[in-house]
């Protein structure tokens, strides 16, 4: 060390002991010392031996103590809890200090700082920050390199601080001067950065198969529809096989590398549990055929025409007689209903009970149709109640309900907007089955087109899911015979092919929301928290609640059945107008030989790197079969 250079690290230091929360390279900055220099570990390495030194020394003879500061004692008179150091009015203080007070002599706890820890998908996301910095640091560093290695061949060509500048400017990356010579020193320019660090056990080629094997079997089992194959414990098990490591406890040290590796193309989620049906029938093949047929029977029944390029379209009168109709069940019980999204802070005294959020308890829900025509319009919602009478003449609603169910209003096949009523029906569990669902259909959907015939241009196209009551053939032919065509969409694929589905999102928020917002609101004046099913008319639409008092501003209906959301629900489908936009979802599963070519490509590059990546590492004496995963490849007959 120079001797110009000691008083500066013995600054910086002092400044690092007398500045708490200070960094070593800041402490040296305001030392004087370089920007280069203030980052240099060798530097920094003299400056932290300093500081050892120094706290040695302070150890061997401490500085005197302090003195005790002053204490404040409140005077007995005043009876203010707040400290005031204002003159009385007589010119005396009143509060007086005391110098004969002891200092305290039990300093507060000191409490370990609580760590946070990642979630999965957290720490997936902060790998893939990881790696998108590494890559940029690396485009930096080649480029510097690169650049230097020019201008050095130049006559008047930049110095390597000036490359170091141009290229923190223009990338927001720092390289260091030295390291960008080093590099050229060595004959480097271009070379990516070395790795920090030991070498890694595993060699690079190995290690590179390995992380395509890992990769392409997370794929495969994705499209396959085997989600649950792809757990973080399952893949650390076989990724563990592969390398043949037997160890008494599960390590993803191993899988946290590859993690690492593949961050910028594999994402984490917490795991949907989803119906196999749903996974095994919705599929690109079915929905793709499902299409094709709706396609076709738009055009023969007069729904609609093609023009000269072979492009379905369907003129707006017709979109306002193709109806979607879906039903959903409204639980009354808070302690169950999500309303989705992030869930409500609470903050509470870890020092105290932590009670939880008070909630209604209740067995009874409510089963609601609703749905939309394609040009927008709002079906008005049919209720479904449950009820224990054995007999028709038995069973009974309250009138208060009326109250608060408010008529819709809609043009449908009438000249002029007007109002349609609610609609209400009553059975054992109170759902939908085929004796209810045909007196929906003849009761709430008919009469909204009342120039329903069978001839073109005057039918009604009613789109409907696989459930009880679709499939009648008494009901069909009725329907038929009266201009309503009732056509079924794929079974167990509502979530994908069902417009009202959609709707159903934004109205469960806000009919969770008012819920809970009347829960609460009873609970906080001692009234019962139950909500009887005649009162459901309440949450959705809105109203002022007759026991307590409250007043529901926000209707459910319209957040959910508004006619931005309904035209923005069947866009998302594409069934009208045909668009086939739900093809594209990542809920639709797809199959080698679908039908789709370039898609075809990507399950073919896939299954070829798997074959490859896993055969490679058997070739090397590993167990390669530990991530070896095929395509799917299902046979149709016809």
């Amino acid at each position: 060390m120079s001797s110009q250079q000691l008083p500066r690290v013995k600054k910086a230091a002092s400044n690092a002991l007398k500045w708490k929360g200070i960094t070593v390279p800041e402490a040296m900055r305001a030392a004087y010392f370089s920007r280069d220099q203030s980052l240099d570990r060798a530097f920094q390495m003299r400056v932290r031996r300093e500081m050892n030194k120094m706290k040695s020394d302070q150890k061997l003879d401490p500085p005197p103590s302090p003195s005790p500061p002053k204490r404040i004692v409140l005077d007995g008179s005043n009876s203010s809890t707040a400290i005031s150091l204002l003159s009385s009015p007589n010119g005396s203080c009143a509060n007086k200090i005391d110098d004969n007070a002891p200092p305290p002599t039990t300093p507060p706890p000191k409490k370990k700082p609580k760590q946070t820890r990642k979630n999965s998908k957290q720490m997936q996301q902060h790998r893939i920050n990881e790696k998108q910095r590494r890559e940029r640091k690396k485009w930096a560093h080649k480029r510097a390199t690169v650049l230097y290695n020019q201008e050095k061949h130049k006559v008047k060509g930049l110095s390597a601080r000036k490359v170091s500048k141009l290229i923190e400017k223009e990338t927001g990356v720092y390289i260091g001067e030295r390291c960008i010579q080093r590099y050229i020193e060595k004959g480097c320019a271009g070379d990516s950065p070395a790795k920090l660090g030991k070498a890694g056990e595993i060699p690079k080629d190995i290690f590179s198969n390995l992380v395509g094997a890992f990769e392409s079997f997370v794929r495969i089992n994705q499209l396959n529809g085997k989600g649950a194959e792809n757990s973080q414990r399952k893949l650390a098990i076989r990724v563990n096989g592969v390398m043949k490591k037997e160890t008494k406890t599960l390590s993803k040290q191993l899988l946290n590398r590859l993690l690492a590796e593949t961050a910028i193309d594999l994402l984490a989620t917490k795991g949907r549990n989803v119906e196999e049906r749903r996974i095994l029938w919705t599929t690109y093949r079915n929905l793709k055929s499902w299409f094709d047929n709706w396609c076709r029977d738009l055009v023969e029944l007069g729904f609609a025409h093609k023009d000269e390029s072979g492009e379905i379209i369907i003129p707006d009168d017709q979109l306002a007689r193709i109806v979607n109709i879906d039903e959903t069940c409204l639980v009354l019980d808070g302690s169950k209903a999500g309303r989705g999204g992030r869930p409500e802070v609470y903050f509470y005294d870890a020092s105290l009970p932590e009670l939880g959020r008070a909630a209604a308890k209740s067995s009874l829900s409510t089963t609601m149709i609703g749905g939309s025509t394609a040009a927008g319009e709002a079906i008005p919602p049919h209720f479904q109640f449950s009820t224990t009478a054995q007999t028709s003449d038995n069973m009974r609603l309250q009138c208060k309900l009326i109250e608060f169910m408010p008529s819709v209003i809609g043009k449908f096949a009438y000249e002029e907007e007007k109002e349609f009523p609610v609609t209400f029906g009553m059975n054992e569990k109170g759902g939908m089955d085929e004796v209810e669902f045909e007196k929906y259909i003849m009761g709430s959907i008919v009469p909204l087109f009342l120039d329903v015939e069978d001839v073109a241009g005057k039918l009604v196209m009613t789109k409907v899911d696989s459930g009880p009551g679709r499939l009648n053939p008494q009901l069909l032919a009725r329907l038929r015979l009266l201009g309503v065509v009732l056509y079924p969409g794929v079974p167990n694929t509502t979530a994908v092919t069902q417009e009202t589905d959609k709707n159903y999102g934004p109205f469960k928020v806000v009919f969770t929301c008012n819920l809970d917002e009347v829960t609460q609101y009873r609970i906080n004046k001692n009234i019962s928290s139950s909500i009887q099913p005649w009162l459901v008319g309440l949450l959705v639409f809105g109203g002022r609640d007759p026991a307590s008092g409250f007043h529901v501003a926000d209707s459910a209906f319209d957040a959910g059945f508004n006619m931005d959301q309904n035209l923005q629900s069947w866009a998302k489908v594409g069934a009208a107008p045909v668009t086939r936009k739900c093809l594209k979802s990542n809920q639709v599963r797809r199959e080698f030989g679908d039908g789709d070519g370039e898609h075809d490509q990507v399950m073919l590059h896939i299954q070829s790197q798997n074959d490859m990546c896993t055969y490679f590492l058997m070739q090397r004496g590993f167990d390669g079969d530990q991530l070896k995963a095929k395509v799917s490849k299902k046979s149709y007959s016809y």
